[in-house]
């Protein structure tokens, strides 16, 4: 039995529809056609069905993550998400943002080698940097290393280090979301 089954449009309860139909406009604008988002049936893919078992987070939920995706720019962004999927693969999260990742510009072995924990080659120094800050979010049980928060201060200064703890922030939350739920990859 699936841990959150599917809500098709047929069955959305009044107060889920409106959150539905506000998930689907804002992930169409957002993705397009670039990667799969809802099934057959019309059920949402990704984090977006679970959201709809608390329907009371969605609005701040959609809010809070496109202010975040605000922050920085698209290729820093996918750095710091493949560094969350490094630590907490979920499989829909690797699917989507494996594609979104190329489309930012960054080619299969980078991809690959930041899904594995792995440096990718080709990266500036400020990429580096964004890479090596992010996964040391993802890994952390404590304070950041003083160092490693001095190093990349010099690169990417305050508003770029704050920027990325709060992409780091938000995705982990939403890994932890697809893989409670089990949300597997589209077929």
């Amino acid at each position: 039995m699936e841990r959150f089954p599917p809500v098709t449009p047929s069955i959305l309860t009044p107060e889920q529809k409106p959150l539905y139909e506000l998930m689907d406009n804002v992930t169409k604008a957002t993705y397009g056609t670039t990667i799969k988002l809802k099934s057959s049936d019309g059920a949402l893919l990704g984090p977006f069905n679970p959201m709809l078992y608390t329907p009371t987070l969605i609005t701040p939920w959609l809010q809070l993550q496109a202010n975040i995706g605000a922050l920085a720019v698209a290729r820093d962004r996918e750095i710091a998400i493949l560094a969350c999927l490094s630590q907490s693969p979920a499989p829909y999260g690797v699917y989507a943002h494996t594609i979104i990742a190329k489309k930012a510009g960054f080619t299969e072995d980078q991809v690959e080698a930041m899904l594995v924990a792995r440096t990718p080659r080709g990266l500036g120094r400020r990429e580096a940097m964004v890479w090596e800050f992010s996964l040391e979010l993802t890994q952390m049980k404590g304070p950041m290393e003083k160092d490693t928060y001095k190093r990349a201060e010099k690169v990417l200064e305050r508003d770029g280090i704050a920027a990325l703890i709060h992409t780091v922030g938000a995705f982990m939350y939403t890994s932890v979301l697809l893989n409670a739920a089990d949300v597997c990859a589209p077929e």
